[in-house]
């Protein structure tokens, strides 16, 4: 249901946003591999996966369009949706320091006013899934609890994920667990 509908309006924002920078022939090659890409099942899935798909696509959409409100309010719904969303703050704000860089200084100071506004609904998203753990658990962080006991996750570097995979892996091929290997 929802999520497909979510992941549908993903892919239509994933092809405007090549569209936009790449031309026609990329947007559909990014739209094919989008939809052929192997996790792509997850999408349809009773997962908040493709609502954050859609906010974050949306975010940069309308980031690299200027339209900076629409822009930091989809990041601040995707930093809702999800913690890593609040890293949607990152092209919005990286399109606000180059829309500033070229613009005359009366410009350069509403762009500088219009970011720290963008910042701040950003960061309000996150804090507000800050403050349903809060009021549902009685823990800020609680999210990273679940996390770490029921997904194994925990903040860390991003290269101890391929490590730690390609350990399962060889451990698998090892213990002749072929369904497993090609699982993972």
């Amino acid at each position: 249901g929802v999520s497909v509908i979510c992941s549908s309006g993903a892919g239509c924002m994933l092809y405007r946003t090549a569209l936009g920078s790449l031309g026609r022939k990329a947007a559909r090659r990014a739209l094919k591999s989008f939809c052929l890409f192997p996790g792509f099942f997850f999408y349809g899935g009773v997962l908040s996966e493709s609502l954050f798909l859609l906010l974050g696509l949306c975010c940069v959409f309308f980031s690299a369009r200027r339209r900076w409100l629409p822009a930091a309010v989809f990041a601040g719904l995707a930093a809702f949706t999800r913690s890593p969303g609040v890293l949607f703050a990152a092209p919005l704000l990286f399109e606000l320091i180059g829309a500033a860089a070229q613009a005359d200084r009366a410009e350069r100071r509403r762009l500088i006013r219009t970011g720290v506004l963008c910042a701040l609904i950003t960061f309000s998203g996150f804090a507000a899934y800050l403050y349903v753990n809060y009021r549902v658990s009685g823990s800020w962080f609680r999210f990273l609890d679940y996390q770490k006991e029921n997904w194994f996750q925990s903040p860390g570097w991003f290269f101890d994920t391929p490590r730690y995979q390609l350990d399962y892996f060889v451990r698998y091929i090892r213990d002749k667990s072929v369904p497993n290997a090609f699982g993972l």
